[in-house]
């Protein structure tokens, strides 16, 4: 399955696209379309405040009018990037299915929500939002909310289930849940944004196979006190 559908950053609308006058219909259907792939492949490569309104209609082939009446604002942009990037996601662990031990379903999750996060897109829409955080930082709570609404409680739904209750995932289980997706994703992730190679080789499935493995002999020892948390 494929996680992201990523695009060319730089690849430009073709230049039959781009002639003057009223464009077809079939033209200012896929514009907003242009526009987001525009906008995505800009703010990525030269980051959120060195790209203008203007940059991205002249890249998609389209007036500033155009562009806030198709779209929004340069912010709402931004947001629809990282919606974009982030839509497939939130759905990793519905998409990783339910059959198997719970050992194997956490390994199909993480590795998917890994492959995810590692991502080219993903790391470069990372690092902006790192650099410019002190600037914009709504823009990165909004990227704390892709985070909220996806893995973390479908994950911790998915170790509810596998306790046998059902309704809200406790406390207990949210807790828990964090701590798997730091010990899947933590390490891998700081070292692609810096560029930093492992001081050792190890496939993307194995590591998650001991983190999965690790946390689950922690979580299974202390179910008797999940109760607590409900």
């Amino acid at each position: 399955m494929s996680i992201i559908a990523f695009q060319d950053p730089a690849a430009r609308p073709p230049a039959s696209t781009r002639r003057s006058g009223r464009p077809s219909r079939e033209a200012a259907e896929a514009m907003p379309d242009r526009i987001l792939a525009s906008a995505r492949a800009l703010f990525l490569e030269n980051g959120f405040a060195a790209t203008s309104v203007q940059q991205i209609a002249e890249h998609a082939g389209a007036t500033k009018r155009t562009l806030y009446v198709k779209v929004g604002d340069k912010e709402a942009l931004f947001r629809a990037v990282i919606d974009e990037v982030f839509r497939d996601w939130r759905h990793t662990v519905d998409a990783a299915g339910a059959s198997g031990s719970l050992q194997i379903r956490l390994e199909k999750v993480g590795l998917q929500l890994l492959l995810a996060l590692l991502a080219p897109d993903m790391v470069r829409l990372n690092r902006v939002l790192l650099s410019e955080a002190y600037r914009f930082p709504s823009l990165v709570e909004t990227l704390v909310q892709q985070i909220e609404l996806g893995p973390i409680p479908q994950l911790a739904r998915l170790l509810m289930e596998a306790r046998g209750a059902d309704g809200t995932p406790a406390l207990a289980d949210e807790i828990s849940a964090r701590l798997l997706y730091d010990m899947i994703s933590g390490a891998p992730w700081r070292m692609a944004l810096t560029g930093r190679r492992p001081k050792f080789e190890m496939s993307h499935a194995d590591w998650v196979r001991q983190a999965v493995g690790i946390f689950l002999n922690g979580w299974q020892a202390t179910l008797g006190q999940v109760g607590a948390g409900e």
